[in-house]
């Protein structure tokens, strides 16, 4: 099968398997990590940073449901 697109005629797709996937250690100062459970979606692990986007102390914001926290529409 001839290439018809002169920008694939390198392309390797067995390269692809070799791309990394960066691994994040850190959570970002504007975001928060929950840890929900279905269906309920109730907080089963979070970030200690909840107390500055929630304005809720990470302690009680564990065995929650996520709907105290967020607006649901």
């Amino acid at each position: 099968m001839a290439v018809t697109n002169p920008d694939l005629q390198d392309f390797n797709p067995i390269s692809l398997k070799s791309q990394s996937v960066p691994v994040l250690t850190e959570i970002q100062p504007h975001g928060i990590l929950l840890v929900l459970q279905e269906p309920e979606l109730k907080v089963l692990q979070v970030s200690n940073n909840t107390l500055g986007i929630f304005e809720v102390a990470p302690s009680r914001v564990i065995g929650r449901p996520l709907e105290q926290f967020l607006d649901v529409f």
